[in-house]
């Protein structure tokens, strides 16, 4: 019964020993903990057994006991540098934050890799507070700070679009995200740092969430500065995708006619006319079975502009249809969905967009207004204002998820949209960013009402 017992307990903490052993831990430069030798005297004071048992027992009862105290050490060891390794990560990238925040200028690269194939190269300038500047394969974006003001030129087409800036934190968060998600980055839980040389030079590194996915982030250990990061953006269409940002700089005397909004000669221009906020709009609600405000479905694009003013844009475009196969069901290709076709008859479709106010409206020339979609500056850019107004249902853009739901308890939830009777409802980090209704919704009823 002794060896019994003695086996069970010798399991119990040969378990414990072996999970200690599988912790995955760095490697560490103190020497290696020396286990206490079993050969260690014992007496026991049970008068009971035989001379020889009590000495086994005695020993072996020792040896456990001497074990599992280790283990015990060895558990509050393991967990006090596992807790000190995982929080120097936290300190490393709290650190590597406070350094980046404080730099006066920022320049770097992002190369985005599909397998080992460079698919496009970017970069990057910043220079507080607002002057940003990403030169993009044939595109370059330029924000201007003190002009307030987004030029977009396309080498390619020789074209230049100027629109003017209403919310720059919009700007920052969605044109130019890759400098917020560096200081926003979280390390993945339960990893900790890792001492590497590159070139003779020291680094940390550490892995972070960045943009949602995983990024492998190598810190100088002498600035606490980035200087390089590898995103790891998994396989899409079968490939392999990764985003590597390198070739950091910092504080480095940039021009400022680097973030001038100056139209290269020769190219044809748009420039978007700032207006003023307007509340007037506050007023209006949007349903799927009438429209927004005084604009109603199936009005003309000149019953709109008459009833809005100009749009601060207008496009148009031939509108398009699935193809149909011979027994009439759309045809299908993989990876990009339904084959669009131009119609038959052929028909234009325009798009009004009043970005100032925070919604756009899009007008068939067959059957008048289509759709209506409304917005907050977290979808449609910096150069929008979001929508002061709601839906016949009291929607309102930054609502919660939860608040909707109660709004819409019969909703088909989708994940990031809600869907009823015609409205769609769009979230992103658990608020309302955008919502829209269509007039096929109100065809649908009018049809079943005959």
């Amino acid at each position: 019964m002794i060896a019994k017992h003695e086996n069970e307990q010798r399991d119990v903490v040969d378990i414990a020993i072996d999970l200690l052993k599988q912790q995955k831990l760095p490697e560490f430069t103190d020497p290696p903990i020396e286990w206490p030798s079993p050969n260690v005297a014992s007496s026991t004071s049970d008068s009971t057994a035989e001379p020889g048992q009590r000495k086994v027992a005695g020993r072996s009862l020792h040896r456990y006991v001497a074990k599992l105290a280790v283990a015990a050490s060895m558990l509050a060891i393991v967990g006090a540098v596992a807790s000190s390794w995982i929080g120097s990560a936290n300190r490393a990238l709290a650190q590597m934050q406070a350094a980046l925040s404080s730099a006066k200028t920022v320049v770097f690269k992002l190369d985005t890799f599909s397998d080992d194939e460079l698919l496009q190269q970017s970069r990057f300038s910043y220079r507080e507070p607002y002057f940003v500047r990403v030169d993009q394969g044939l595109e370059l974006h330029v924000l201007n700070g003190d002009s307030l003001e987004l030029m977009t030129v396309d080498h390619g087409d020789k074209s230049t679009r100027v629109e003017p800036i209403y919310n720059l934190d919009a700007l920052r968060r969605i044109v130019f995200g890759v400098y917020d998600m560096l200081i926003e980055m979280q390390p993945v839980a339960g990893t900790g740092t890792r001492h590497t040389v590159v070139d003779g030079r020291p680094f940390l590194e550490i892995r972070a969430a960045f943009d949602g996915d995983v990024a492998t982030v190598l810190i100088d250990r002498e600035t606490n500065l980035p200087w390089r990061i590898d995103v790891d953006r998994g396989v899409i269409a079968g490939e392999r995708r990764r985003e590597i940002l390198s070739s950091f700089e910092y504080d480095r005397e940039l021009q400022e006619s680097l973030f001038a909004v100056e139209v290269p000669s020769g190219y044809e221009v748009e420039r978007i006319a700032r207006v003023e906020p307007d509340a007037s709009t506050s007023g209006f609600v949007l349903s799927s079975d009438q429209g927004m405000g005084p604009i109603q479905f199936g009005m003309s694009l000149s019953e709109v502009v008459n009833l809005l003013g100009q749009p601060e844009s207008l496009d148009s475009r031939p509108a398009m249809e699935p193809e149909l196969d011979s027994s009439g069901r759309p045809v299908i290709v993989p990876g990009k969905g339904f084959n669009l076709i131009p119609a038959e008859p052929a028909y234009e479709l325009a798009t009004a967009h009043y970005a100032s106010t925070g919604f756009r409206i899009v007008v068939s020339s067959k059957e008048g207004v289509v759709s209506i979609t409304c917005f907050g500056d977290r979808v449609y850019g910096p150069s929008s204002r979001p929508f002061l107004g709601k839906t016949s249902e009291g929607i309102k853009i930054g609502m919660l998820k939860e608040q909707v739901l109660q709004l819409l308890p019969n909703a088909k939830d989708l994940g990031n949209v809600l869907s009823h009777q015609g409205m769609n409802v769009e979230f992103k980090e658990g608020r309302c960013v955008q919502f829209s209704a269509s007039f096929a919704y109100k065809k649908a009823v009018s049809a079943n009402e005959q």
